[in-house]
């Protein structure tokens, strides 16, 4: 083999030779013009043929020790320039097979031997084999401008078929776990950036949250997500510098399309995660509008510990925790502490406070007055925050302001159709509205961006069974729990879909389990009002009893004496949920618990008070 046997002075394969020691890289004794790295990467492989070496043996060889060098980018670099060279192709490479983040290996047949005396001849041949040569030499030429040209036809037609990304969890290079909100933070920013292309499908933080840590081929990946494509890379913060080290990978190939890396203060990361994303969109040639180019450019230097708190915030935010929550509202207070103008403070304040009314952590009259008012306060600061106007939307939905809802989740869609939360609200929007056929359709592109959302998954279950189409709700009831067994609202649309269908004891099996896992008064009270179908009266007014403890659940009440079969009773807790403005009654038009009662016209007035009437 060569890298045993160090007499030869060329190392020959195909039209190519080597000469180790003028290091002249030459094409049928042409010499080609090659840098210093990737000459020296070529003879490293051609020494090495048909073994594999690895990324760390090549940084040894290539890279003194003690000198500092952004390896990855460099050797990504001596790869491409070196291929170029070859016309070599990566997808089905004739010389340097890739082995995905382990090595590479020179697999063309390769011949040792003395190098040939290049030196013009002392004569000039005749005119015929001048004649000669130069066609030949016109052919190859030829033949080598069609390979390239062949080569970059295939690499721009793959790189214009990417239309959907995602960004995997970066990777915390400090290695102190208290960072770990720090590289979250970052993934979630730079999928939040890209997001803003409007061709790209970009998929959403929580369903790429899914492969942290964890060694799942890239292939099964996507296939999982279903995209072309995957941002892969690693994130240090010290003090108040951020290094980013991003690659892009088409997930077909197994290719590696792009590398580079980042680093600037602090206070400079948005603009930087807005880079990184212009430059992945221009890599794979995603068509950018001026507008998405506006919100691309538009984000101004933040306050390094504004930044932290911010980052701290959407971290506990996204546990959905009571003293999450709490965590999360500090955070965000404390970084509009340092800078009052920091928006997307506000925005994270909205959306804590809009989830906290989900989870029933405080009353729904405070939630949703706390919400517009940080809904608001971000969107006066920076009108283009897509998440602000969402929160807006579901606020004002709560609040019974169903045009100017309908015009916020519209704005916030058109601002970023990647934002499967502001999919997921619109949903509810419609089906509260009763359009059912188009609340499908916002779920169903909400699971193609977050297909391993579990709420997007039962709130499609919970529209299917407001259509009153009870197996199609059993059906993705099922395939949401096939995701997660203890996911409480996966039982929760199981056990109302199964009460749709007059299964009752089924239904209390489930809404029992949902009770047990979510602990909320909406569980509770549908409980409850399974109990009274499937006549335990007794266990349904002990429901209602409980119910009624501390801050009385009116909604919840109602349903259950709506179960039992009291009109009186349900339709006063009703006016008591109307007094207090429960988050409840925008179900009022389709809600199946109810059905006992819709008759009465006092439940009909209720309708047209909340504005589903018509």
């Amino acid at each position: 083999m060569p890298a045993r046997d160090q007499r030869y002075r060329a190392l020959c394969f195909g039209v190519f030779e080597l000469d180790c020691h003028s290091s002249e890289l030459r094409k049928n004794g042409i010499k080609l013009k090659l840098q210093r790295q990737p000459l020296q990467l070529l003879q490293i492989l051609l020494q090495n043929a048909g073994t594999v070496v690895t990324r760390e043996e090549l940084r040894g060889k290539l890279w003194p020790t003690g000198v500092y060098v952004d390896f990855d980018r460099s050797l990504n670099k001596a790869v491409v320039r070196l291929r170029e060279t070859l016309c070599d192709d990566a997808a089905s490479p004739r010389f340097i097979e890739t082995l995905p983040r382990h090595g590479y290996r020179f697999i063309a047949p390769v011949e040792a031997r003395p190098a040939e005396n290049h030196a013009p001849p002392s004569q000039p041949p005749p005119d015929r084999r001048i004649r000669a040569i130069y066609w030949i030499a016109s052919g190859l030429l030829i033949l080598a401008l069609g390979a390239i040209l062949w080569r970059e036809g295939r690499r721009h037609a793959s790189l214009k078929s990417i239309q959907s990304i995602a960004v995997l969890p970066l990777e915390n290079l400090s290695k102190d776990p208290n960072q770990d909100y720090f590289a979250d933070g970052m993934t979630d920013e730079l999928t939040t950036q890209l997001a803003k292309v409007g061709s790209l499908r970009v998929i959403s933080r929580s369903s790429a949250m899914h492969y942290k840590q964890r060694s799942i081929p890239l292939a099964q990946i996507a296939r999982e997500l279903n995209v072309n494509a995957v941002v892969e890379g690693q994130v240090l913060h010290s003090e108040d510098r951020v290094r980013i080290t991003v690659q892009l990978v088409d997930t077909r190939t197994d290719r590696h399309l792009w590398a580079e890396t980042y680093e600037r203060k602090l206070g400079d990361v948005l603009a930087m995660q807005s880079e990184i994303a212009r430059s992945i969109a221009a890599e794979i040639q995603a068509k950018v509008t001026p507008e998405d180019r506006a919100r691309l450019a538009g984000n101004r230097p933040i306050d390094p510990a504004a930044y932290d708190a911010y980052l701290k915030g959407r971290y506990f935010l996204n546990k959905r925790t009571g003293p999450g929550f709490s965590k999360a509202v500090g955070l965000f207070e404390q970084a509009l502490k340092i800078d009052p103008r920091y928006a997307l403070a506000y925005a994270g304040l909205a959306d804590t406070y809009n989830v906290m009314g989900g989870y029933d952590v405080l009353p729904g009259t405070d939630t949703v007055a706390r919400t517009k008012v940080a809904a608001m306060r971000a969107l006066e600061l920076d009108g283009t925050l897509a998440g602000a106007h969402a929160a807006m939307g579901d606020a004002l939905h709560l609040d019974w302001d169903w045009p100017g809802a309908e015009r916020e989740f519209q704005l916030a869609l058109r601002l970023d159709p990647n934002n499967v939360t502001a999919h997921q609200w619109y949903a509810d929007y419609l089906d509260c509205l009763g359009q059912f056929d188009k609340a499908i359709a916002e779920l169903k592109r909400a699971q193609s961006i977050d297909p391993l959302s579990l709420i997007v998954s039962s709130t499609l279950a919970r529209v299917y069974r407001d259509a009153r189409q009870y197996d199609r709700a059993v059906e993705q009831s099922r395939k949401t729990l096939e995701l997660d067994p203890n996911f409480p609202h996966a039982h929760w649309t199981l056990g109302l879909a199964y009460l749709g269908k007059a299964m009752c004891q089924e239904a209390v099996t489930e809404l029992q389990m949902a009770r047990d896992l979510g602990r909320t008064p909406v569980f509770e009270a549908s409980l409850g009002h399974a109990y009274a179908a499937a006549g335990d009266r007794s266990r349904a007014l002990g429901v209602a009893e409980n119910l009624k403890r501390g801050r009385p659940h009116a909604f919840g009440i109602a349903q259950v004496y709506a179960g039992l079969g009291d009109k009186k009773l349900a339709m006063e807790w009703l006016d008591q949920a109307y007094k207090e403005h429960d988050r409840g009654l925008v179900m009022l038009k389709f809600d199946g618990l109810l059905d006992n009662v819709r008759s009465e016209p006092r439940f009909q007035e209720l309708m047209r008070r909340v504005g589903v009437a018509q």
